[in-house]
């Protein structure tokens, strides 16, 4: 093998190295930070919250009404052993439910002591998205709920508003149910 031609195979290989090292392998990038959470309607408008805020979802189970409550709190069911109050979360925001009643699901909720059955018009699953689609909650919102939202998310160009449990939880009208 003559110089030249070595030459030529030595810089063959030290630009294939140098392309190589240039290239960035699947299992290199860093992933990119997720928000996950649950899509649902209520009142006409679309939520998510998110994923970590609700412990399960349910259809709406049969429940006793408790006396001496608001109109929102429907009352107590029996899940799996344990006592879980139900509360509507349209009637809790002076609103009807807008969806068909088969539709509605509830949201359960546990949070320290709390354990919360929420009901909402219909469920829409489950979303992962990046977190740069977060955008800040819209000016013109005048909902009796614009106090628990903390922006709101695109999903497929549509936005959806982030409704956060935990201030619907130290709310003191929904802490106070029982009725006046």
């Amino acid at each position: 093998m003559s110089v030249q031609a070595s030459q030529t195979a030595y810089l063959a290989l030290v630009d294939m190295a140098n392309r190589t090292q240039a290239q960035v392998l699947p299992g290199d990038k860093k992933p990119e930070p997720q928000w996950r959470g649950i899509g649902f309607s209520l009142l006409g408008y679309r939520f998510m919250v998110a994923m970590d805020e609700v412990v399960e979802l349910l259809d709406v189970p049969a429940y006793t009404a408790i006396p001496g409550t608001h109109s929102w709190v429907l009352g107590v069911a029996n899940v799996r052993g344990r006592l879980l109050p139900i509360f509507d979360l349209a009637q809790f925001f002076c609103g009807q439910a807008q969806g068909a009643k088969h539709l509605r699901r509830v949201l359960v909720v546990e949070h320290n002591k709390l354990y919360a059955g929420l009901i909402v018009d219909a469920i829409h699953g489950m979303q992962q998205l990046g977190l740069e689609q977060t955008e800040r909650t819209p000016d013109d919102l005048t909902e009796p709920f614009v106090t628990m939202i903390d922006g709101q998310i695109l999903v497929q160009q549509e936005p959806w508003l982030v409704f956060n449990l935990q201030k619907l939880i130290k709310d003191t009208q929904f802490a106070n149910a029982a009725a006046d």
